[in-house]
């Protein structure tokens, strides 16, 4: 009976690793893909933020100017991140340099990304990072604590993105950025949406050449 219960719960295990290792599957990068660039651009693409009154409420001096305020914060993540130079260009939705892909990924439903298209962006060099449909939207999710219920109040963001070589015309890296950042406040504060904005960066420069090596 032992043997038998010891075997049961082996294979929960095993289960439970799998479940856990899928999970982490967040992003997909060629092996050929070795070397750092001297430089990086990122595009930004369709830009959405679903919850702008939470947005608002947190940055009051930002009001109708949530790139004024995303853009410089994603620049300075990703370059103290990589070490490189890296240029974060503004929303450039519908300008028709860029060819859309649909993307499958283990543990995920299908999303779309966009690759740049380089006889449209002649003057573009090295490396592009393109993050497509990046939205921002109100989290709640209720969770029990001494049988009490607590509440708590997050800013989420999703997207999917490319890294491209412009010199060699080919996708070195795509994946899904689905990301929470929660609080116990209302209205989650300045501290949750650099938090956020932190990860994203992250999230993308990881698992790459582009990261800083220590």
């Amino acid at each position: 009976m032992k043997k038998i219960l010891t075997i049961i719960l082996s294979s929960l295990v095993l289960v439970l690793l799998a479940g856990c290792a899928q999970g982490g599957l967040h992003k997909q990068v060629s092996p050929e893909w070795t070397k750092a660039p001297s430089g990086v651009t990122v595009y930004v693409l369709d830009l959405k933020v679903q919850n702008g009154n939470d947005f608002t409420k947190a940055l009051p001096d930002y009001v109708g100017k949530f790139n004024d305020w995303f853009l410089p914060l994603l620049t300075q993540n990703m370059v103290s991140m990589s070490g490189l130079e890296i240029n974060v260009l503004p929303e450039v939705s519908r300008s028709g340099n860029f060819s859309r892909t649909k993307k499958s990924m283990k543990g995920y439903m299908d999303f779309m990304v966009s690759n740049p298209k380089p006889d449209r962006l002649q003057d573009v060099k090295g490396i592009v990072v393109t993050i497509s449909g990046l939205t921002f939207n109100r989290h709640v999710s209720v969770k029990r604590h001494n049988g009490n219920k607590v509440y708590l109040y997050g800013v989420q963001a999703y997207a999917g993105y490319t890294i491209y070589s412009m010199d060699t015309k080919k996708e070195l890296a795509f994946g899904k950025i689905d990301i929470l950042e929660e609080s116990e406040d209302f209205v989650p504060g300045e501290e949750v949406w650099s938090k956020l904005i932190n990860r994203i960066s992250n999230e993308i420069l990881a698992e790459t050449p582009l990261i800083r090596k220590l």
